[in-house]
């Protein structure tokens, strides 16, 4: 049975993307006091549990979460940061397209990750392990087919203050009073790993023409290994996951008759139905689309995604419901909970992304639109 649509104004957002002032970062770049301040106190607590062990055991499951989702945060935000910091000083005030996709890639997810801390640590019964597929892979890096470049700098240098700081994570399971030598054999082990990756970086040989593309696999390495050690300090029974990267299988082919409301968020169908400007906007999206059938087979994926928990509609710091995109045919946000491939497009955990029919991909019958989202200029309700 469908929820009745609420009387309160849709809530319109659009994708940040494109080149951005610097200002639009100031929120994100402010965020990282809090993830610090979390990340000590989680780390203290930590080391009480860890002092105070008689017998090898694991951590209580909800503390485990909240370390696990605080320790991504803060990976996240320091790459997120130091990304910042290195176009800040190129920059007349404004990021490049490039460079922004790429710094949000990181702060967007920050963010969620903390959500997910604080969860788990407000409410003893939660547990970030029924939500999130674990353990989570960090965003992508791409490769450059050109010389050093800023950003991969500023990435070595934020994985080098996040080696360091895993050193000391592990120095404190090191000391305590009991401790699991297989555990400990494995987080070293990653931080090993990590460490040779980022050194790798930081000798470059610029007369190796594959050099740039090198260095990317290697900072995508060593990123992949330091976002991976904190999590299996926090739950080392993650080590026993074969397969991180399982990709729900969904459908190929869409239903046999098209619901032309079909692609619009759920929660303001019934509403979006009342109003015979919205209808009309949508039949002439429909009557206009090159390929309906391919945008069909898209939606019937995120439905698919929707009912297995592998997407969720996506939230705001405060809990709310984010809301739809700002245009025709109005598609809910969504956050993804466990790797998927939508349309083609390989989404990972605590990614944000929507299905927008009207965009640049309108002559492929639409494409999945991944980024952070904001508050839409125009009103819509």
């Amino acid at each position: 049975m469908g929820r009745k649509p609420s009387a309160a104004p849709i809530r319109a957002v659009r994708p940040l993307e494109g080149g951005l002032p610097l200002r639009t970062f100031e929120e994100y770049r402010s965020a990282g006091r809090l993830v610090r301040r979390e990340l000590d106190d989680a780390e203290r607590l930590r080391r009480e549990l860890l002092h105070g062990r008689t017998a090898p055991r694991r951590f209580p499951p909800d503390f485990a979460g909240r370390l696990l989702a605080v320790w991504n945060a803060y990976v996240l935000q320091m790459v997120g940061e130091h990304l910042l910091d290195a176009v800040r000083v190129r920059s007349l005030g404004a990021v490049r397209p490039e460079a922004s996709a790429r710094i949000l890639a990181f702060l967007g997810p920050a963010g969620r990750w903390m959500s997910q801390a604080a969860h788990a640590a407000a409410d003893a019964s939660y547990r970030v392990e029924e939500r999130v597929h674990l353990p989570a892979e960090p965003p992508g890096w791409p490769n450059r087919t050109y010389g050093p470049y800023p950003l991969s700098t500023a990435m070595a240098a934020a994985l080098r203050a996040v080696h360091a700081r895993a050193g000391s994570t592990l120095a404190d399971h090191v000391r305590a009073p009991v401790g699991d030598e297989e555990d400990l054999f494995w987080l070293r082990w990653l931080l090993d790993n990590a460490a040779a990756a980022i050194e790798y970086t930081e000798q470059p040989d610029l007369d190796e023409p594959s050099w740039s593309a090198m260095t990317a696999a290697y900072l995508r390495y060593a990123l992949r290994m330091l976002f991976l050690f904190g999590q299996v300090a926090a739950m080392p029974a993650l080590l026993d996951a074969r397969d991180p990267t399982t990709v729900v299988s969904l459908v190929a082919r869409g239903p046999s008759r098209t619901d032309i409301w079909s692609l619009t968020d759920p929660g303001r169908r019934t509403l979006w139905r009342s109003r015979p400007s919205a209808r009309a906007a949508v039949e002439k999206m429909w009557a206009a689309n090159p390929r309906p059938g391919a945008t069909v087979r898209v939606q019937a994926q995120i439905d698919a995604a929707f009912r297995t928990g592998a997407i969720v509609f996506a939230t705001d710091r405060t809990g709310e419901r984010l809301g739809c995109l700002y245009r025709c045919p109005w598609p809910a946000v969504y956050e993804v909970r466990r790797p998927v491939t939508i349309g083609g497009t390989h989404l990972l955990p605590m990614e944000h992304f929507t299905f927008d029919a009207l965009g640049e991909g309108h002559g492929q019958g639409g494409r999945i639109v991944v980024s952070v989202f904001v508050p839409a200029d125009a009103a819509v309700g």
